[in-house]
């Protein structure tokens, strides 16, 4: 089931099934740090102090403002962040990156390394209304993703194909 968290400084994140979400009992308006496992949307208040979030111990995000969603499973081989409105400051521990409204990067886990993706930010939020948009997704990143929207667990006896999912799901 999808949650709405509205924090004390009036930001709104909205969690996909099987997402994690924590932060301190002191974050306020001036202290906005938060740790992410799963994928949210992110609406995030203006406020001079920078909002923090960190993705599985791999990707710190940093923000000021804005709209944006982030695909953070831990199983996940890449890690996705697509701005609708909003300038990310995106790093790991060798490098950094920043994105641009209506922009999106892929962090791909193994190599440690950003790509910059063409992605429909419409097709990134459809899952708030849901709709599971699996277009482009490998059998391993689909399993995934409708083990976590029906808390189930699908298991493959032998090695997935290397085939990409196409079309969506209600």
């Amino acid at each position: 089931e999808r949650q709405q968290i509205i924090l004390e400084d009036s930001s709104i994140v909205l969690l996909e099934p099987g997402s994690n979400f924590l932060f301190s009992s002191k974050y306020n308006q001036s202290e906005r740090e938060v740790f992410l496992e799963g994928k949210a949307i992110f609406r995030v208040k203006n406020l001079p102090a920078v909002f923090k979030i960190h993705l599985n111990d791999k990707l710190v995000v940093e923000t000021n403002v804005g709209d944006f969603v982030i695909d953070s499973f831990m199983d996940d081989s890449t890690i996705s962040l697509t701005s609708l409105n909003s300038y990310l400051h995106v790093e790991d521990k060798e490098s950094k990156i920043e994105l641009s409204p209506e922009a999106s990067v892929s962090f791909i886990v193994a190599s440690r390394s950003f790509h910059m993706v063409k992605n429909d930010p419409i097709r990134a939020v459809e899952w708030k209304d849901g709709i599971l948009n699996v277009q482009g997704s490998t059998l391993h990143e689909l399993f995934g993703e409708i083990g976590r929207w029906y808390n189930k667990k699908i298991v493959y006896n032998g090695k997935l194909p290397s085939k990409k999912a196409e079309g969506s799901l209600p």
